[in-house]
């Protein structure tokens, strides 16, 4: 019954399916053979087969399977069971399992250049980790952040920050932060380092998604090993045609 959707960083939808229209067991994955196959938007960072969704009693449970992992407010995550409301980071997309998994109602954005090229990021209910590194969920790779840098934690739709340790540099609106955690608003400037970090309202969701790609499976295992058959028939069938096509011109040159 739930719907799962699959976002970008700057919180589009990009994919959504329903648990529905698959058996009890769902491969998300870059592989055209997935159930869910993200060809269409991945990079190589994720893997030909990355998360199994997989139902166990009356619940879901996701499993990494890819290089690159998966993780939940800032944590990486081999296994574990998966609730309505859950978003997963993998790579540079989201999972989200439900119809209450969405962006939160912020954003960050940044002017200044960035080693990807990005400049705004969704914020996300529960743990944010944000820094340079790619495996973060917000990402903001210039050379003076550090790779873990500091967390935002949005809850109820308010919003704090807090270094991950001391020595990285932090300001909010030109005040130095040090440890203990401290509100965020919107029109706050967060700065990292060097860097300063708008923080702004998202657009509705509605307002900037790209057309959303919706995936059903269309055929039961039944009605896939028919189809395989007939492919191989055709195959066979055409391979003979052409063997006697040849053995005709051999006939017709030569005797």
């Amino acid at each position: 019954m739930p719907t799962c959707t699959i976002f970008n960083t700057i919180g589009d939808r990009l994919v959504s399916f329903s648990t529905d229209d698959f058996g009890a067991k769902i491969i998300i994955g870059r592989a055209s053979a997935c159930d869910v196959s993200l060809k269409r938007f991945a990079a190589n960072n994720i893997s030909r087969e990355h998360i199994r969704l997989e139902k166990q009693g009356g619940g879901w449970v996701i499993t990494n399977l890819g290089n690159s992992g998966i993780r939940r407010n800032g944590q990486k995550v081999k296994t574990a069971e998966i609730n309505e409301g859950d978003i997963y980071r993998f790579s540079k997309l989201f999972l989200g399992f439900g119809e209450t998994a969405q962006p939160s109602p912020f954003e960050v954005t940044w002017d200044v250049p960035t080693e990807d090229g990005a400049t705004r990021a969704a914020v996300w209910p529960g743990v944010n980790v944000i820094g340079a590194s790619f495996d973060n969920e917000i990402t903001v790779r210039t050379e003076d952040i550090s790779r873990k840098h500091g967390r935002i934690l949005c809850q109820n739709d308010r919003l704090t920050y807090e270094n991950i340790n001391e020595f990285n540099r932090s300001y909010i609106n030109d005040e130095a932060v040090r440890t203990k955690s401290v509100p965020l608003r919107p029109d706050d400037t967060l700065t990292l380092a060097d860097t300063p970090i708008k923080i702004e309202l998202r657009f509705k969701p509605q307002a900037r998604n790209q057309p959303l790609h919706q995936v059903r499976k269309v055929t039961n295992p039944r009605q896939l090993r028919l189809i395989r058959l007939l492919a191989t028939m055709i195959i066979i069938g055409s391979f003979c045609i052409l063997i006697g096509l040849l053995y005709l011109m051999w006939v017709y040159i030569f005797l």
